[in-house]
């Protein structure tokens, strides 16, 4: 009786919240690109469509049955996914930020060391 009631409420916050959260994270990777509680009313939409998405992809295009064990496999893996992607798009976004940093202090470093040559010789 109470395994069964765990495993109805963590079936539902799996399916109903998790995966939508990761995929928010995934969409949105700054904290700053949206709000707290924006980012949990639409973690509500992406976790219903993306494990709708995700069991017709195994069901439809993979061929697999979808059976409760399978389901949750593919949801793991979703949520797995979304996150392996947010931690990608960070990575991205943090070395395109230190590239341009590194790009401009050498452009000004080259002026001045330019400015000193003229200077120099002058």
């Amino acid at each position: 009786m109470i395994v069964e009631l765990v495993r109805v409420v963590v079936g539902l916050v799996l399916i109903l919240f998790v995966s939508g959260y990761a995929l928010s994270w995934a969409f949105f990777p700054k904290n700053e690109d949206i709000a707290g509680d924006e980012r949990i009313a639409l973690s509500f939409v992406l976790s219903i469509a993306g494990v709708i998405f995700s069991v017709l992809f195994i069901d439809l295009m993979l061929g697999i049955d979808t059976t409760p064990s399978n389901i949750v496999v593919t949801i793991v893996a979703l949520i797995l996914l979304s996150l392996l992607v947010w931690k990608v798009h960070l990575y991205m976004i943090n070395r395109r930020l230190k590239q341009t940093i590194v790009k401009r202090t050498l452009g000004y470093m080259d002026k001045i060391i330019r400015v000193i040559r003229l200077r120099w010789h002058a």
